[in-house]
């Protein structure tokens, strides 16, 4: 079974080889999350303001959770738009980076608009499970600390860890079913995360080192961001460059899967 690092070179020689392709869809996705994302942005933006502005003591929990409340349909309504975006553009990539040489841009708007619901659908089931892990987790967490007398440091620890993993598994199962979307084969959820745990490690731990420079490039451009421009501006850069990074991890670790036939070949016949 092949490594990690030699998926991820052949997942960026790949992305070489239709540079200009990738280029187009992560600027569309950054063009679309800039509007979609925005209102969100800059919630959260007022939320952690009002925290820092807060003295200690000043601000509770039930504060905090009303702010929350207040602004979950904000929230909730980027956020799903944000995968409307993802879902409607990665299959265009999947195509791309297939070995079966299949042109992304092949069918009628019917077949578009099919390959973007089942992808869409995949990403919401990844995001639902996910949040049922944490609910889950969080439960739990609630009891061993009443039978603990309190919080426990490193049951928080744990629990945040395994919430990263999960949503890290979900995710790379989201993708082998999008792999299979793309050729217009409907792959369940299920099924798909069967395969997946066949190839769990090169799988999932190319997603998790994919997520996790994301997630500094994204750190890197919001502190330029922040000390070039303020407001709605700074709001809407930030969602663009979440939106086409976003876009970018999830096109290259598809193009990972893509180079594990076994596994990229099982979605397809499925």
């Amino acid at each position: 079974m092949p490594t990690i690092l030699s998926l991820i070179k052949l997942a960026i020689l790949s992305a070489r080889k239709r540079a200009q392709l990738l280029f187009l869809l992560a600027v569309m996705a950054g063009l679309i999350s800039s509007i979609t994302l925005t209102p969100s942005v800059l919630l959260m933006e007022d939320i952690q303001d009002t925290v820092a502005d807060a003295g200690e003591g000043q601000l509770n929990e039930a504060s905090l959770i009303e702010m929350f409340a207040d602004g979950i349909g904000t929230l909730t309504g980027g956020y799903i738009a944000f995968l409307v975006t993802i879902g409607a553009l990665i299959p265009f990539w999947a195509r791309a980076s297939s070995p079966l040489h299949i042109q992304p841009w092949d069918g009628d708007r019917s077949a578009y608009a099919r390959r973007a619901v089942l992808s869409f659908v995949h990403l919401l089931t990844a995001t639902a499970l996910s949040l049922l892990v944490l609910i889950i987790l969080l439960l739990f967490t609630g009891a061993i600390g009443a039978a603990l007398g309190g919080p426990n440091s490193f049951l928080i620890i744990v629990v945040i860890t395994a919430m990263i993993w999960a949503n890290i598994l979900f995710s790379a199962t989201a993708n082998i079913a999008i792999i299979a979307a793309s050729t217009d084969r409907k792959l369940p959820f299920a099924v798909a995360f069967s395969h997946i745990r066949l190839f769990m490690r090169p799988a999932v731990g190319s997603l998790a080192v994919f997520l996790f420079l994301s997630l500094i490039i994204e750190n890197i451009f919001g502190s330029v961001i922040h000390g070039l421009v303020d407001g709605k501006n700074s709001a809407m850069l930030t969602s663009f460059v979440r939106g086409a990074i976003a876009f970018l991890s999830t096109a290259l670790h598809i193009s990972v899967l893509e180079n594990i036939p076994a596994l990229s070949s099982r979605a397809r016949q499925d």
